[in-house]
């Protein structure tokens, strides 16, 4: 008798093929803000299908911080051209953050 759990993990989790994939574009995206909030980033080479990473850091100037707010990455979704970001900045006034993202792309 076989099961799903009998099969190797990578098999059972992965939605696609095993393709190659690529790095298709990295940035940095500056804003000021505080709260919940939805950040847009306006890429062309993001697509729905893409994979995108994103860190969040508080910054001074251009030196990044370590500061006391904190600050929680909530959603990233990759759209045809953009990818949306749910951020939470939990602090009473606006401050300087930064979002750096890389975005992957797969390639057969």
């Amino acid at each position: 008798m076989t099961n799903a759990s009998s099969a190797p993990a990578t098999e059972a989790q992965l939605p696609h093929p095993p393709f190659g994939t690529t790095i298709v574009t990295h940035d940095v995206a500056t804003f000021r803000t505080h709260r919940i909030f939805n950040l847009i980033i306006k890429d062309t080479n993001i697509n729905r299908d893409s994979t995108v990473f994103v860190s969040l850091t508080e910054v001074h100037g251009v030196n990044p911080e370590f500061g006391t707010a904190t600050v929680k990455l909530y959603n990233v979704t990759p759209c045809n051209g953009e990818v949306l970001v749910r951020v939470e900045i939990d602090w009473n006034t606006d401050i300087d953050m930064e979002a750096r993202y890389i975005a992957l792309n797969r390639f057969k």
